[in-house]
């Protein structure tokens, strides 16, 4: 209760003029609850209920770099803009290479609390038309657990994934002397910090082995993946990690290998996510020489095949986007 912030709703129950309960927006995602039953208080922090629907977003650009502008004018937000751009990251750059003309469209879980949107969840499928040729992306999840965005063709776009969740916002970036949130000195940042609700699925970034599944006072629960001979991959302040996963295991691209928290010394939650590169730390948003993840059976692409063609109607007409969730919506990475 003593990081109460301006601006943020709460209510409180009274019962014959004493009190009986509190709730408190942490933000867009959590509340805290503090129940008083026969004098005793009990709190919790649980999760605010969500409405979600599948949202078809479509733009054109206007204007020379004018994609900010495209997707903003589409309903969009940073967020949003930021994690379109990640999909196609390794064919273009979609802040500088989309000129006049060029578009998107895009099928997004649209998230609203109380009438009100609070983010947006999985992009199912997303499509840019830049100098008049087509780019796919379609996110598809096979029986083993492998995920990633592939186009038409069954191939991956993402040799590894840069942002491993499914959704996120750059809470803190790579940087040599960032000011510390919890001690206030300037020291080196050489990871990225994706802020996410408690409890967000967190994937593998790329096929490879788990090094370590452990537990440490500031980095929390963590995992350490190595994914050749030159990269690892480590993933930290997680609040709890995948049933049964532990060192010497193998995992696949976009297998959910833990859950975002605030263990360690955080100031909420995120996914502290790191890269090196034969044991230097490197920026994970740079485009890398990583390993590209494994190919997929021809019984799982052809399955993949068939989930393309709902999206693809869906992405072509706003009413049937509307009407219902693309075929396999995974309810389990709701949040």
């Amino acid at each position: 209760m003593n990081k109460l912030s301006i601006g943020q709703p709460y209510r409180v129950w009274m019962e014959k003029g004493r009190f009986s309960r509190l709730e408190y927006s942490l933000d867009d995602w959590e509340q805290l609850r503090i129940d008083c039953t026969g004098g005793k208080y009990t709190a919790k922090i649980e999760a605010l209920p969500l409405e979600v629907e599948v949202l078809r977003m479509s733009g054109t650009v206007e204007q020379r770099q004018g994609y900010t502008q495209a997707v903003r004018a589409a309903g969009g937000n940073r967020e949003l803009m930021l994690r379109l751009a990640d999909i196609f990251a390794f064919k273009f750059n979609a802040w500088r290479d989309l000129k006049k003309g060029d578009s998107f469209v895009a099928l997004v879980e649209h998230k609203k609390r109380r009438g009100k949107t609070v983010g947006y969840g999985r992009i199912f499928s997303a499509s840019f038309t830049k100098a008049g040729k087509e780019y796919e992306a379609y996110w598809y999840r096979s029986d083993d657990g492998r995920a990633s965005y592939y186009n038409g063709a069954g191939e991956n776009l993402q040799p590894y994934l840069r942002a491993p969740l499914p959704m996120y916002v750059v809470s803190s970036g790579y940087n040599a002397r960032r000011l510390h949130p919890v001690t206030g000195r300037r020291q080196p940042h050489y990871a990225i910090d994706y802020a996410a609700p408690s409890g967000t699925p967190i994937y593998a970034a790329a096929d490879g082995r788990v090094n370590k599944v452990q537990q440490d006072r500031l980095a929390g629960r963590y995992i350490r993946i190595q994914h050749d001979a030159k990269y690892e991959t480590m993933y930290m302040h997680m609040s709890g990690f995948a049933k049964g996963l532990k060192a010497g295991d193998n995992v696949v691209q976009g297998q959910i290998i833990g859950y975002v928290g605030s263990s360690g010394r955080a100031t909420g939650p995120h996914l502290d996510f790191r890269l090196r590169r034969y044991g230097r730390l490197v920026n994970p948003r740079m485009n890398h020489d990583l390993a590209s993840a494994g190919e997929l059976s021809k019984w799982q692409q052809s399955a993949m095949r068939r989930r393309i063609a709902s999206y693809r109607v869906r992405m072509r007409s706003p009413q049937m986007a509307a009407t219902a969730l693309p075929r396999g919506w995974d309810k389990t990475e709701l949040f």
